[in-house]
């Protein structure tokens, strides 16, 4: 502990702070001589070298300043290419959007006048559909019941000329009367369909069984289309 000392007197001693006062004076000397040259993209140049820590570090600051700058200015370019890009990335899908609703307006159109079309042919297959889709949920009443939800009428005479005997007079919703299918008409989408006129005729056909389906209630129809992939046109 009494060493500290003697140490800490012997570093600063008479010899050190004159070498320190010199380093000082020199550096206030050549330092006024000492220019920089900013060059473009935030790099300098020195018309002397570098001669000891002190100037390396404010050459270092200098250069981080000037990258600043640079730095700042290539943000702001950035950001407007980005604007730029996304202006025009809103451009494209609004166009892409609306070449979609016109294509789809103009499919509307296309269908509708299809059905008047083939309107006869999808009577008669609704009538022919109705033979052969036997309904399968029930809705309708029906049979002669002790007990039930409704009375029937037509026995009611009977009944009563029974003197109250024949009191089967009562209906239950037990008839099946309405239809719950659902079917998926597929649609080969390849590009075969597309020689002869074959996808008129196509479409024309699916127009006819979906409007056949839906005069007899058959129940839910969808359509898709396939070929390289499987795509819903109208769902359930």
């Amino acid at each position: 502990m009494q060493d500290a000392p003697s140490a800490e007197t012997k570093m600063i001693g008479p010899g050190s702070l004159e070498e320190a006062r010199q380093s000082a004076k020199d550096y206030a000397t050549d330092k006024p001589r000492r220019t920089k040259e900013p060059l473009f993209g935030g790099k300098e140049v020195n018309n002397v070298a570098l001669e000891n820590d002190d100037n390396a570090i404010e050459e270092h600051h200098a250069s981080i300043y000037l990258a600043s700058e640079q730095m700042f200015n290539l943000v702001e370019d950035f950001t407007k290419e980005l604007t730029i890009s996304s202006t025009s990335k809103d451009e494209t899908t609004g166009d892409t959007v609306c070449a979609q609703s016109e294509d789809l307006s103009e499919a509307k159109k296309q269908w509708t006048l299809m059905s008047r079309t083939v309107e006869i042919l999808a009577a008669e297959l609704a009538e022919n559909l109705r033979l052969i889709l036997e309904p399968q949920r029930v809705s309708k009443m029906q049979g002669d019941y002790r007990t039930g939800k409704r009375l029937n009428m037509r026995r009611l005479i009977p009944y009563i000329a029974s003197e109250y005997r024949k009191d089967r007079i009562w209906m239950r919703r037990t008839k099946e009367a309405q239809r719950e299918y659902q079917v998926l008409i597929a649609v080969d989408d390849s590009a075969s369909m597309n020689e002869n006129g074959i996808h008129q005729v196509t479409c024309e056909s699916v127009c006819i069984i979906e409007d056949a389906l839906r005069r007899c209630d058959a129940g839910a129809v969808s359509v898709c289309s396939f070929g390289s992939d499987v795509k819903i046109i109208s769902a359930f």
